[in-house]
């Protein structure tokens, strides 16, 4: 009996994950210093294949690109003219979604778990509890300049963002690494993105053996 119960949990906490998920207020005080999370931040990429609490799901999207003045609708990174170009996707075990800031929520995209289809690690791949995927929307930009000024623009905020993740990262005791070789066929597809959305950057989160 025992064990119907805890499947039948899990089974309705997967179908509740996958669908629009409204997250929790994010930790705005306490946790670690600023100066011990950068005496902690390193890659690490020995996952358990564990998700992350609901606390931590949310905090980790207020880390990277949440919103941190409402009345502005300004975020936790900067961006050069406030064009907030940079759209992040994130894949798990239940799904793709698209991160709102505005609501703090997650918009899904498509269900089923893709994350081995993600990355040239496969197994690694799986076994983080979140893939990152930074994009930036080069439509957003609305001052002039090339689309190579514009990358460039993009890629320091998608710094600034993937280093928030990092320092996050370090302060709650998650391992994190940046990846370059992601799968760039694969990726953009199973986005649905367009030519003026190109993909920064990828970052896997997960928790640590």
């Amino acid at each position: 009996m025992k064990k119907i119960i805890i499947f039948t949990l899990a089974a309705l906490t997967a179908g509740l994950f996958a669908q629009d998920l409204k997250l929790v207020p994010p930790q705005t005080k306490g946790g670690a210093t600023f100066r011990e999370a950068l005496a902690k931040r390193c890659s690490l990429r020995n996952y358990t294949g564990k998700a992350l609490s609901a606390q931590q799901l949310s905090n980790l999207f207020y880390a990277a690109c949440g919103m941190n003045r409402k009345d502005t609708k300004k975020l936790t990174i900067p961006t050069a003219r406030n064009v907030q170009d940079i759209v992040l996707y994130a894949a798990t075990a239940q799904g793709i979604y698209r991160y709102d800031a505005e609501s703090h929520s997650l918009k899904l995209l498509k269900k089923g778990d893709f994350r081995s289809q993600m990355g040239m690690q496969k197994g690694m791949f799986a076994k983080a509890a979140v893939v990152l995927i930074f994009t930036s929307d080069l439509s957003r930009y609305n001052f002039g300049g090339s689309e190579a000024e514009k990358k460039i623009y993009a890629g320091v905020h998608a710094g600034f963002a993937i280093q928030n993740v990092g320092l996050f990262c370090a302060a709650e005791g998650l391992g994190n690494v940046v990846i370059g070789s992601y799968n760039r066929k694969n990726v953009p597809a199973l986005l649905g993105l367009g030519k003026n959305q190109p993909v920064m950057m990828v970052q896997l989160v997960g928790t640590l053996k």
